[in-house]
């Protein structure tokens, strides 16, 4: 039966990936099941609706604007409306998404199998001398660009798929997509989205407060990191399905679906007190601390035991043994600096979502409807090692595309540490002259540069489960490890959210 849902399908590709051919296939699939399917044909059109444009980079844009057009125009008689067209720039593709919401199907081959395919001959007279009297100027793919899509919806290699195969895959992809509630298609969309920002750079970025807001609490709910998360973007990602399957491979489906209802439900909101709010932990003095210095230690906030079996994990996944300082500074990929970005285990969830810890973050905000972040863990080997310090000097964690605002960062103690035992340090109070500094040094790092010079910061020694905080505006550092131990860590964060 017609659903009537106007998709529009963008196909791109190189001249002789089987844009018409599979068009025509999809097409013929889907009508066999009842639905409305309309063909917008690029090479039919050229000689039609954009018989006076060129092979320049414009006129290319401008035909895809006028086709994107025209199958809009025919969007609501359809259910489905095919554009096939070569539309080689990422431009391009993006005005026909962000117009029409147009789906991008990519049709990848390799380019011996599309000369192969060339019964015209138009690849090899492309692939001529210049000088050649049957050379073929702005061919696209050899003399003029093809830029591959960072981004599509689905991929299809027809090199090593047949058509029918391909037309299968692309039948059963629209048959799920017309079926899909919005709420799917709006998480698909944001995956989709995810990704494309991932290849994006200076103003090309979506930096709106709503987009970056989101894609942090995004991290938090799907139990991601930052590496893990661009590892698999930039590395093995192929379109917004494969995205989603991903998260549930590795959350399991029941896990996954509460994620995403509960994402779809977000307001991403300001940083705005609970007027009504009762302190669970804190005490006055301690708030009074806390407001007037920038950071706080709460003792021994986190069981011993916990402590223990995180460092243990720690330990298991680098390959150090405690007892032997030959493993203690390891080769191992996820340990970047003193950070070390860890698969997730039982032992780091414990702490992550410790009560106490919840409660205290909580007091802090003033509000309840906090979202526990994946954060890595610290690991520093002495200097004695010979391994030299690789952290970062004074320096404040804030994302300038989002700026400055109240949030609040922090560690556990894995074990007791002295002030010579890589503590951490920072300059109580600095928070309060933020803007100041800025203003007046011109920026974050001219501002860190010249506190650098003036060693006014204060080391933080600290017992096994202390718990230390301290508001983003205020710099800090991790200091060297001089003593006869490494050094042990997990760090804190939450974000504030709230549900529509």
């Amino acid at each position: 039966m017609s659903q009537r849902k106007g998709v529009i399908i963008q196909m791109t590709g190189m001249s002789g990936a089987g844009k018409t051919t599979l068009a025509t296939q999809v097409k013929t699939g889907l009508e066999a099941e009842g639905f409305k399917v309309a063909i917008v044909d690029g090479d039919v059109y050229r000689q039609t609706l954009c018989s006076d444009l060129g092979f320049s980079k414009e006129d290319r844009l401008e035909n895809v604007k006028r086709l994107g057009r025209f199958a809009h125009a025919m969007a609501p008689d359809f259910d489905v409306v095919l554009l096939a067209a070569i539309n080689p720039y990422e431009v391009g593709r993006h005005i026909l998404k962000t117009a029409y919401n147009a789906k991008l199907l990519f049709l990848d081959c390799a380019l011996d199998v599309l000369v192969q395919r060339d019964t015209k001959g138009l690849y090899k007279r492309a692939l001529l001398d210049p000088q050649d009297p049957d050379y073929m100027p702005a061919f696209t793919g050899i003399s003029d660009p093809f830029e591959r899509p960072a981004d599509a919806d689905l991929i299809l290699d027809t090199a090593q798929q047949t058509i029918k195969e391909c037309a299968d895959t692309v039948v059963q992809y629209l048959r799920n997509d017309l079926a899909k509630s919005d709420e799917d298609k709006t998480f698909l969309d944001f995956l989709s989205r995810l990704k494309e920002q991932a290849f994006l750079f200076g103003e090309k970025k979506d930096k709106s407060q709503d987009y970056l807001h989101k894609t942090k609490l995004f991290r938090g709910l799907f139990e991601l990191n930052n590496q893990e998360l661009y590892q698999f973007v930039f590395g093995e990602c192929r379109d917004s399905l494969h995205f989603e399957e991903w998260l549930k491979n590795r959350m399991g489906e029941v896990a996954f679906e509460e994620a995403k209802k509960m994402f779809l439900g977000i307001d991403t909101v300001g940083n705005k007190f609970s007027e009504a709010y009762t302190y669970q932990i804190l005490t006055t003095d301690q708030l009074d601390f806390w407001n007037n210095e920038g950071f706080l230690v709460v003792p021994q906030a986190v069981d011993a035991g916990d402590c223990d079996r995180v460092k243990t994990e720690i330990c298991r996944q680098l390959g150090v043994d405690p007892a032997n300082r030959d493993t203690w500074c390891p080769a191992v990929a996820n340990w970047q600096g003193i950070l070390l970005f860890s698969a997730k285990s039982e032992a780091e969830e414990a702490i992550r979502h410790n009560p106490t810890i919840r409660a205290v973050f909580e007091d802090l905000y003033r509000r309840k409807d906090l979202l526990s972040m994946r954060s890595p863990l610290g690991y520093m080997p002495p200097l004695s090692t010979g391994y030299p310090f690789r952290g970062s000097p004074l320096h404040w964690d804030i994302d300038m595309e989002i700026g400055p605002r109240y949030h609040i960062q922090g560690m556990v103690y894995l074990h007791d540490v002295e002030e010579v035992g890589g503590a951490f340090s920072l300059i109580p109070k600095m928070h309060h002259q933020f803007q100041s500094l800025i203003r007046e040094h011109g920026g974050m790092h001219e501002a860190a540069e010249v506190l650098r010079t003036q060693h006014k910061e204060v080391k933080i020694a600290g017992k096994k489960g202390d718990l230390i905080l301290w508001v983003e505006t205020m710099p800090h550092a991790a200091t060297p490890n001089e003593s006869d131990k490494p050094r042990f860590v997990q760090y804190i964060t939450y974000e504030q959210f709230r549900l529509t």
